[in-house]
């Protein structure tokens, strides 16, 4: 057993406690301590759980803010080529973009992120779409 592996089934142990209600009185600071259950629970499904089964996934960063923030022009100078489009219309970004490397797409093009989107690549993502663009840098 790898070190992975034995932190994944202690992982999964915590999950399995976090099932019950270890705050069955509504004494003191319970409602605090079932809302802390609740995100534990949920940082464990969301995020450690899966990342620890698979290893291998390419990291991935999530750009995130309000309409007309700048994002899309963030991303292509990041990125140093205009992979998302940018412009004074709101919205203009129609479907999310994940901008990944040619050696990462395989990975991205399945179904391991936003899974009940169809994907799209190569041309501009329509709502309802996840559209997927290769950069090498």
């Amino acid at each position: 057993m790898s070190r992975s592996d034995g932190l994944l089934a202690a992982l999964r142990e915590l999950r399995r406690h976090l099932d019950r209600d270890l705050f069955p009185l509504a004494a003191g600071d319970a409602p605090a301590g079932r809302a802390a259950q609740r995100e534990l629970a949920g940082q464990l499904d969301d995020y450690l759980i899966p990342r620890l089964t698979a290893l291998d996934a390419p990291l991935l960063a999530v750009v995130g803010g309000s309409t007309g923030a700048g994002k899309s022009t963030l991303v292509n100078s990041v990125v140093g080529a205009d992979v998302t489009e940018p412009g004074v219309l709101r919205p203009t970004t129609l479907a999310p973009t994940l901008v990944t490397s040619p050696a990462d797409e395989v990975w991205f093009t399945a179904q391991h992120v936003l899974p009940g989107l169809p994907r799209v690549t190569g041309a501009r993502g329509q709502p309802g779409t996840l559209r997927v663009v290769t950069a090498s840098s």
